[in-house]
């Protein structure tokens, strides 16, 4: 019984990482999620003056991702857990208040104007946004019209489905 409270703390983490455990995720993520994000970013015309949300930023790789991809362009990020925008702010120092913002928030009520992005990315997050239908709300928000959504998630066959859609 022991083992398995460990192991259900562990991977709490996932959700909202915090403490230890919580830092050992995030760079899990940043590694391991790169094959996603790089397939999942494939599938976007990224345009070099874009402005960018990055949802559930986690450890910020793809926020750096990002930043390469739209040269010009401002990334944003957000995280539920403090843990996560802190790696996140470590991670992407380098343009961290200059071309790239990372802060804590629900994406159930996005700290944002409305209209304000080109383009919105979830990489292995939607999964934990609830309720759902309150979350998407929001995205479609902060969207500029004919602005791209950009949802990615691992399946068991990496070939089949797709991301990316226009709102």
């Amino acid at each position: 019984m022991r083992k398995k409270n460990f192991l259900n703390r562990v991977l709490q983490n996932t959700s909202c990482p915090q403490g230890f455990w919580g830092r050992m995720i995030l760079r899990g993520m940043n590694c391991f999620h790169a094959s996603l994000a790089n397939r999942g970013m494939k599938q976007v015309e990224w345009q070099p003056n874009w402005t960018v949300l990055d949802i559930g930023c986690g450890g910020g790789a793809n926020l750096k991702r990002l930043l390469n991809l739209c040269p010009k362009g401002n990334i944003y990020g957000i995280d539920l857990s403090e843990e996560s925008v802190a790696f996140a702010k470590k991670y992407n120092a380098r343009y961290l208040d200059k071309r790239c913002f990372i802060r804590q928030g629900n994406v159930c009520s996005l700290p944002y104007d409305d209209n304000f992005f080109d383009a919105a990315t979830a990489f292995e997050t939607v999964y934990f946004w609830s309720p759902i239908n309150m979350a998407l709300t929001e995205v479609v928000r902060v969207l500029r019209k004919g602005g791209c959504f950009l949802i990615c998630l691992e399946a068991s066959n990496p070939g089949i489905g797709g991301c990316g859609q226009n709102v």
